[in-house]
């Protein structure tokens, strides 16, 4: 009996120990000045209560290191003023990286490219030859230079429709791929981690959830996606927010909306090359029907205040820019970016979270 207390009381500090080990991920950057601020930041579904604020520490003699505690696989993007890249941590372990590279990675890393990563490039590469066979009309609908009564044909066309439905198919046809490996082994927690990695685009589905094992469900990742379940604002009043403009000065979406017919919230970063590829189509979007009460709001998520105010000077957008330092993107379950809400002036959400020719054509719909 006290061979079998020992062994149990052993067996329960040995768990308690892993429970709460140390993870350190250290590096350097050879092109950054001392004083940097470098952030860790848990990457996926973690816009949400439930997470960790991001870690953040200075660069030092061209160095930096995070430790923490950790329990369970997890993904972090590494994010500077100038850069961003994964790091894949398993408790314990001690990652090293060298400007924007994994030099010494943990057991994970390289299970995370192929499985998670290769799922991602294998959409954008679907969604890319989509963009090349119907280069031509794609061409013609963003081309600012031609004639609107040209472009509006285009876009119109039979041939720019049918692009818009096979582009719209992608996403669950890229959901019903993740499901049947979650049928396969519903114990993976790299199933969840792969629909994280759709986040912005693919919304939490109880169906998909209920093929989980309880193992995944019970890790942050399981949580925070049944916290997201059913959340759509679409119909609702859009949560309301005081934020800074680079003077400093606070504007309320309330004053926004009184101004104006129509507001597309855009939530966006500096260091996110999709937020800035999407900034000509909105350009156009406002000059084409601001005279008709439309208006944007950029709302950038950017840590670093002095990247944010950089990116902005060099995109040169005429519509309000505000900072979220309030945590404003959570509370419209906001999980990755670019992420926008198009809503009347009464603040009902008429639609969310679209991306690229969708966002342009749902406004087209709306307005004219």
């Amino acid at each position: 009996m006290k061979r079998i207390f020992f062994s149990f009381l052993v067996s329960f500090i040995a768990l308690c120990a892993s429970a709460q080990s140390k993870t350190t991920v250290r590096g350097t950057f050879t092109d950054l000045a001392d004083g940097t601020n470098v952030y860790l930041v848990y990457s996926g579904f973690f816009r949400s209560p439930k997470v960790p604020a991001p870690m953040q520490t200075k660069l030092q003699d061209g160095k930096y290191e995070f430790t923490f505690d950790q329990t369970e696989t997890t993904v972090f993007h590494l994010e500077t003023p100038k850069m961003t890249f994964y790091v894949v941590c398993e408790p314990g372990e001690t990652i090293e990286c060298r400007d924007n590279e994994v030099v010494k990675p943990g057991r994970s890393q390289e299970t995370y490219k192929s499985i998670v990563t290769a799922t991602w490039n294998a959409y954008n590469a679907d969604r890319s030859a989509l963009y090349t066979q119907y280069k031509t009309v794609t061409q013609k609908v963003n081309d600012s230079n031609l004639p609107d009564e040209e472009r509006k044909a285009a876009r119109d066309s039979e041939e720019y429709q049918t692009f818009l439905k096979a582009l719209n198919d992608l996403m669950p046809k890229y959901e019903g791929i993740i499901r049947d490996r979650i049928r396969k082994d519903p114990t993976s927690l790299w199933n969840i981690i792969s629909l994280a990695s759709f986040s912005a685009t693919m919304a939490p589905s109880a169906e998909t959830y209920e093929l989980f094992a309880d193992n995944v469900k019970n890790t942050l990742y399981g949580q925070v996606y049944c916290e997201k379940l059913g959340i759509s604002l679409v119909g609702k009043p859009a949560p309301a927010f005081t934020l800074p403009d680079p003077e400093g000065n606070s504007h309320s979406l309330a004053d926004v909306l009184k101004a104006n017919k129509y507001v597309l919230i855009d939530f966006w970063a500096s260091w996110c090359k999709p937020c800035r590829k999407s900034i000509p189509d909105l350009k156009e979007a406002y000059a084409k029907y601001h005279d008709r009460g439309f208006t944007i709001v950029s709302v950038s998520v950017d840590s670093d205040r002095d990247a944010w105010l950089k990116a902005v000077g060099e995109e040169q957008m005429p519509w309000l820019q505000l900072h979220d330092k309030e945590g404003v993107m959570r509370k419209y379950g906001v999980e990755g970016i670019p992420s926008v809400f198009f809503m009347r002036s009464d603040g009902t959400v008429i639609f969310e979270k679209l991306y690229g020719d969708a966002v342009i054509m749902a406004i087209k719909k709306e307005l004219e």
